[in-house]
């Protein structure tokens, strides 16, 4: 059987043209090795990638090179990347070791799961500057400054604390629920639960029910029949966009699918109809409803950053990829490449440039320091103490719909994301008014234009333009 789109989120935890070096599990750009200022990727870079439906990390990473080299290169040499095809827990951290041992790679840049332990340590070891774009080390053992050893780590994965937070917030102040509902990975995010006990504690929530999937051996339509029994009034994902279809169709098979939030208010062990919720990796892009079909119902809620939302007015790399990318496909409705990989590879080849040299101590120094950087989206920075690029205000909520508003009083309005031909049939949109006050001290003019030319779910709205909190459904 072919590889699929689903395979791809599993690799990843969640790009000018490549020559596939299948012998050793590598692609790159085309150019000569004096000529070239190059970073490494490890993540899904298939040897074909016709096979794998959907966006794989090339297309960030064609796009982000592609406008490097329209603008003269980095240093009077021509941008390039490796990519690292990691299909197993050995193939990720090989890969890192061969990017290790080219002095012409100045950074890496992770989109993988497999084998991230052991290639922060040895980063960190070896003096390698290494960007995780789609993996949260926030709950895995060992994140700079804690531990000392992973200096050389930096994150543009949203910490999981502020995606909890944010959607206890949601739970807590907009919708009126108390009890809350919990099904996460263990594997992929280690300390998870109690760190979920610990804000929900804090923030006047109950944590009614949680569970590790799969714990015992059970069946998931089994942990969510123990669910109904607690009966939460929202029920949060965290794992990746199979768990999350996985669950909205037993949901679905188990008469539970999400309404409204009123009656998921009153939810009682007999008449369950919880409000799903997940973490960015299972449901901030619409893969996770392509998967699950009829069973994913619009008000599904995640988190993303405002600055990663691509169904707006223009999306840069997109552009870019038209513009300067041989053998792009054009595609007017497409919005590819994925910000957190395109902003990654960007700030290890800017580091270099500001510092004046084409070396890992160079990048190292500048991504360590209070620089500002702006490529593909908002403003970011690596340096300071935690090392995440970004910040809590850059925190947005993302909501499902279906191509039709779902009913509900009072009634609501897509967003012109929708007539302007965008989205699939059922895909993920920003939904502005929970997160409003914090985007707009972070991106002004982003949200400005968001609001103002009608784009995302704004809900309820007031004669002088203001957002409420009226519409049931979300």
């Amino acid at each position: 059987m072919d590889p699929t789109r689903r395979d791809f989120l599993r690799a990843i935890g969640t790009a000018g043209a490549g020559l596939s070096l299948a012998a050793c599990g590598l692609m790159t750009s085309r150019a000569k090795p004096a000529e070239v200022i190059q970073i490494g990727a490890i993540g899904l870079f298939p040897a074909d990638r016709r096979r794998y439906k959907g966006e794989l990390p090339e297309d960030a990473l064609r796009a982000a090179v592609g406008r490097l080299n329209s603008l003269g290169g980095v240093l009077g040499l021509q941008a390039s990347y490796r990519g690292a095809h990691a299909g197993t827990e050995d193939e990720a951290f090989e890969g890192f070791q061969r990017f290790l041992s080219d002095p012409t790679v100045i950074g890496v840049i992770l989109a993988t799961p497999l084998a991230a332990d052991r290639i922060a340590d040895e980063a960190g070891r070896r003096g390698m500057p290494l960007i995780s774009a789609t993996v949260d080390f926030s709950v895995r053992e060992g994140h700079f400054p804690d531990d000392p050893s992973r200096r050389t780590l930096f994150q543009f994965a949203l910490p999981a604390e502020w995606s909890l937070r944010a959607l206890f917030e949601y739970c807590r102040n907009d919708r009126k629920y108390s009890d809350i509902g919990l099904i996460f990975d263990e594997i992929s995010f280690p300390r998870l639960g109690d760190l979920a006990n610990e804000l929900a504690a804090a923030m006047g929530l109950n944590i009614v029910w949680a569970e590790e999937f799969g714990r015992g051996e059970r069946a998931l339509s089994e942990q969510l029949s123990s669910a109904a029994r607690a009966a939460p009034e929202a029920l949060l994902i965290w794992g990746d966009p199979n768990l999350a279809s996985q669950t909205a169709i037993s949901l679905r098979d188990l008469g539970y699918s999400y309404v409204s939030s009123p009656v998921a208010r009153e939810s009682t062990p007999q008449r369950w109809r919880p409000h799903l919720m997940g973490s960015p990796e299972a449901m901030a892009e619409g893969d996770w409803a392509e998967l699950a079909g009829p069973a994913a119902r619009p008000g599904s809620i995640s988190v993303s950053d405002i600055g990663a939302f691509r169904k707006g007015p223009q999306w840069l790399p997109e552009i870019w990829g038209r513009d300067h990318v041989l053998g792009w496909e054009k595609d007017d409705k497409a919005r590819r490449g994925m910000r957190s990989l395109v902003d990654s590879a960007y700030v290890l080849f800017e580091a270099a440039r500001r510092r004046g040299r084409p070396d890992r101590e160079a990048v190292l120094e500048s991504l360590q320091s209070e620089d500002r950087y702006q490529f593909a989206s908002t403003a970011f920075q690596l340096g300071g103490r935690s090392r995440f690029a970004l910040t809590p205000d850059d925190i947005c909520l993302m909501t499902l719909e279906d191509g039709k508003p779902a009913p509900g009083d009072p009634p609501y309005d897509l967003g012109r994301e929708w007539s302007d031909g965008l989205m699939r049939e059922a895909d993920m949109t920003v939904l502005l008014r929970p997160t409003l006050e914090a985007n707009l001290r972070r991106a002004p003019e982003l949200v400005a234009s968001l609001l103002r030319d009608g784009y995302g779910t704004q809900c309820t709205k007031l004669g002088d333009g203001r957002l409420t909190s009226a519409c049931p459904v979300h």
